[in-house]
């Protein structure tokens, strides 16, 4: 249900999987059989422009002292990669939203980002506190906020405008979407009703929101936190410059958008990156444009006619 309503909207989204039980199809949950999609379906969806991504071997929780972390974070990763040919950074959702220092650190060792979070409205917003638009957590905790029907019901819109004016990021996490249809044996944890899970997307569009898979969101937040830009040279008719992340460019690939403010006399430009043309925007003297952080030069030339 959930696929045909995002690939509607042109929307892409993350989809976490539990490795281990897809082969046999199903999971028993805490008693709760729940009927699991294939390999075939993993690649459908990832090809179609979906991140996929690791909820571990088995949904075992990080915190107990039993987990073998490293073989749930390993061995669901190599599946993954394995299976659907991933050569680029992949992302994790931690089990019950938990998770230890020492699995963080695991985490670090296979994966670029984790999706941490609390599932319930009240504990979200505590647990960000004040700086609702950071990654108060880290890159292996990043908070996220699970929409059950209850949720609906509170103000979470607002909080979803307040991450937008504080350049911050709202990942939104969904455990099943139902209809009268829909067998319980093919339902999450608090799944949604398809209307809900309409109303939120329609919602997030109508916002001009940025929208895009956690691992797309995650690479962009890291290379803009440590991107730096490098005034090459300027003259009358040129500015030079270069973007450098210092990460690696085959897991970080995301393009960051630059301001460039060049002289008010200048009411035409282009702009170059390796000698590409870049496409961008102009309001008076101030030049938007994307980049990819890579250390290439970037010429903004004055176009005199």
């Amino acid at each position: 249900l959930a696929l045909p309503e995002l690939e509607k909207r042109n929307l892409k989204a993350t989809f976490f999987l539990i490795t281990k039980y897809v082969k046999r199809g199903y999971w028993i949950d805490s008693g709760v059989r729940r009927d699991l999609f294939g390999w075939d379906k993993a690649r459908e969806i990832y090809h179609a422009g979906h991140e996929i991504g690791s909820h571990t071997k088995t949904h075992a929780d990080m915190t107990k002292q039993k987990t073998n972390v490293k073989r749930e974070l390993k061995d669901s990763y190599n599946r993954i990669k394995k299976e659907l040919s991933i050569s680029d950074g992949m992302t994790i959702a931690w089990p019950y939203w938990r998770s230890t220092e020492e699995a963080r650190s695991i985490a670090a060792r296979y994966y670029i980002a984790a999706r941490s979070g609390s599932g319930v409205f009240e504990s979200y917003v505590n647990k960000n506190g004040t700086d609702i638009a950071g990654v108060t957590g880290g890159f292996y905790s990043v908070n996220s906020f699970g929409i059950r029907r209850e949720e609906l019901l509170k103000p979470w819109e607002w909080y979803c405008s307040r991450m937008y004016a504080e350049g911050g990021w709202f990942v939104l996490n969904f455990h099943g979407v139902t209809d009268p249809s829909v067998k319980r044996e093919w339902l999450g944890w608090e799944p949604l009703t398809l209307q809900d899970f309409r109303y939120v997307l329609d919602y997030v569009i109508q916002e001009g929101f940025w929208i895009a898979p956690f691992g797309t969101v995650a690479r962009y937040a890291r290379e803009r936190e440590s991107a730096m830009v490098f005034l090459l040279s300027g003259s009358g008719s040129n500015v030079v410059f270069t973007v450098e992340d210092g990460l690696d460019d085959e897991d970080y690939n995301q393009q960051l958008s630059i301001e460039v403010i060049v002289p008010p006399s200048w009411h035409e430009v282009k702009v170059t990156q390796a000698g590409r043309l870049i496409a961008h925007r102009q309001r008076e003297n101030h030049i938007y444009c994307s980049l990819l952080p890579n250390s290439t030069d970037v010429v903004v030339q004055r176009v005199i006619h």
